[in-house]
């Protein structure tokens, strides 16, 4: 999991990318995901890497070490809806 995290001159760039956005208001009121951010805006880390997001379908199957062969196989844009991931982890 740590070999897929992002330095942190990565949230530098997605804030740079934020500020750079003439719609950012958009955005107002959000949790927004860096990897997120950077699909959108079109940049990668420091390194060249992509970051994979948490919402991702093949990134939560490969860390959950479950159905890997299917990963290469799903598209990038697969992923779960933010409310999904509020509603998992809230503390009803």
């Amino acid at each position: 999991m740590f070999m897929n995290g992002e330095t942190t001159e990565f949230a530098g760039i997605s804030v740079v990318a934020l500020a750079n956005d003439p719609h950012v208001l958009r955005k107002t009121g959000r949790i927004l995901l860096t990897a997120d951010l950077a699909t959108e805006y079109g940049f990668n880390d420091l390194d060249g890497r992509v970051i994979p997001s948490m919402r991702s379908v093949g990134y939560l199957l490969e860390a959950a070490n479950f159905l890997t062969g299917l990963v290469p196989y799903l598209p990038a844009w697969l992923k779960l809806p933010g409310w999904f991931l509020t509603a998992v982890n809230s503390k009803l």
